[in-house]
């Protein structure tokens, strides 16, 4: 569904661009999914976009908190990322950098986290999705963009493990939900 809805979303920005946050975000999945070095990936998405929030940005929280939420903050791919977006924040605006601190804390928007949630409960998503979506100009949607590149790396790798996700998180306090 949300590959579905790109077109509502259209327009932010210059074709050329939207072409190069497309191909980076494939980078990225392809990375994930082949344990292949993902900082080349991360470097290709960190500040690309525009607005406050660069849409590049968006997506690697999006794909940061899903993973962290079902692989947990050993895992060697979220420990890669951790360690490239904290070396990458530099290079964006100085709220995403902030975005960026938290979400490396393990703080993510609520919106965010009710996406998640519902994708490991199997709830249905129309909810979550309509409230992330209604962040910023396409930031909700970038995030839930990111969501779903690391729910399919998980997928892809047989890692989907959807009855420790959100719970082992909540136990563990890995999330920690703000507006």
């Amino acid at each position: 569904r949300v590959d579905g809805n790109q077109a509502r979303f259209r327009g932010f920005f210059d074709p050329r661009v939207e072409r190069r946050l497309a191909a980076a975000q494939i980078q990225f999945e392809k990375c994930l999914a082949s344990q292949e070095s993902i900082e080349d990936a991360v470097r290709g998405l960190v500040g690309l976009g525009c607005g406050l929030t660069p849409s590049g940005d968006d997506f690697l929280v999006g794909a940061f908190a899903v993973l962290l939420s079902l692989k947990g903050s050993a895992d060697p791919a979220v420990v890669r990322l951790h360690a490239y977006l904290a070396d990458a924040s530099d290079r964006t605006t100085d709220i995403s950098r902030w975005m960026i601190h938290y979400a490396l804390e393990g703080r993510f928007r609520e919106s965010l986290i009710a996406l998640i949630e519902a994708c490991a409960t199997g709830a249905p998503l129309d909810g979550p999705l309509e409230l992330l979506w209604s962040v910023g100009a396409s930031s909700g949607f970038d995030m839930s963009c990111g969501v779903l590149c690391g729910l399919r790396a998980c997928i892809a790798k047989k890692e989907m493990c959807l009855w420790r996700s959100i719970y082992a998180c909540e136990k563990t306090h890995t999330m920690t939900r703000f507006h």
